[in-house]
């Protein structure tokens, strides 16, 4: 399945260089690490969650294309999580959870626009 990850300039080249995406530790999930995709082709900062006001890049300046079949459905992999991990995440105004995907292992890059 072909999915998307969205970036910022400064991260961009780290992942041309690797050719993966690798997991990061997630603070706000208890520090489990994975790599965020979404099946949406055109960046949506609200609904992608990447509304954040501490970070001062564009997190969608950069789309990562990736081919997997190792994604889970955020939906399904969030039903582990305890409800004040997930609702700060998924309640977030115009955050569109159905589109979210995770991966817990690298992915390889098909493409960097």
């Amino acid at each position: 399945m072909r999915f998307y990850h969205y970036t910022c300039a400064h991260q961009v080249s780290e992942i041309r260089a690797a050719g993966l995406l690798r997991p990061w530790p997630q603070p706000i999930l208890g520090h489990v690490a994975l790599v965020w995709l979404t099946d949406l082709d055109v960046p949506d900062r609200a609904a992608l969650g990447l509304t954040s006001k501490t970070l001062r890049c564009d997190r969608t300046a950069h789309r990562v294309t990736v081919e997997t079949f190792h994604a889970q459905h955020w939906p399904e992999f969030a039903r582990r999580l305890p409800n004040d991990q997930r609702r700060p995440l998924e309640f977030t105004p115009g955050a569109l959870p159905m589109h979210w995907w995770v991966v817990l292992s690298p992915v390889r890059v098909v493409k960097v626009v």
